[in-house]
């Protein structure tokens, strides 16, 4: 199939902008960042998540374009869940319940590390094209934005300590939510190659 240039134009736009944000991930996880660069770039790179919908506007969608773009909106709000719970433990020194959320966080990190694993043995070692979010992670990918959105207004109120408490009692329960979902969609992920296997 012949592609003109404006067709190559955005298509290259729109994978410049996925491309952008895993930039900006990288540097929200790896940077030596203060509180408010951290809010900079992890505001840079969720700007950037606008692509999915220009490339389908624009009518440059691609199965590699829709993997990537799902690997770099896995890893932006990977990079925002670790940096922000660095800074937000920092804030809640002194809070029993933080254990419980290194725990959470940690569960997460693992799962979501699974799912990546996975996803990238599908896509280089089994040759799948397209590799498809089931409704139980869609499902965790919603708890853990609830759980990113908590821990950025508890950061920037913290002067009050009422409000961390408050906080981390919800941040906890959005966090236990999201491992269960996200451990479910492993085990479906599973199970269905198991049958199609």
């Amino acid at each position: 199939m012949q592609r003109d240039c404006r067709w190559i134009f955005w298509w290259s736009v729109v994978n410049l902008l996925t491309l952008f944000r895993v930039v900006c991930s990288s540097v929200l996880l790896f940077g030596n960042l203060t509180l408010a660069q951290a809010f900079g770039w992890a505001l840079l790179g969720g700007v950037s998540d606008l692509e999915g919908k220009l490339a389908i506007e624009k009518n440059v969608a691609t199965n590699w374009g829709g993997n990537f773009d799902k690997f770099s909106d896995k890893f932006y709000l990977f990079s925002c869940l670790v940096r922000l719970y660095y800074f937000w433990v920092e804030a809640a020194n002194g809070i029993y319940l933080k254990v419980t959320t290194q725990i959470l966080v940690g569960l997460l990190t693992s799962a979501e590390l699974i799912i990546f694993i996975c996803a990238c043995l599908g896509l280089f070692v089994f040759k799948i094209k397209d590799i498809k979010a089931n409704q139980w992670g869609r499902r965790k990918m919603g708890f853990e934005v609830a759980a990113v959105c908590v821990m950025i207004v508890s950061l920037i109120i913290h002067s009050r300590w009422e409000s961390l408490h408050i906080s981390i009692v919800v941040i906890n329960a959005l966090l236990l939510i999201s491992n269960v979902l996200a451990y479910v969609s492993i085990f479906v992920y599973w199970r269905d190659y198991k049958k199609g296997g």
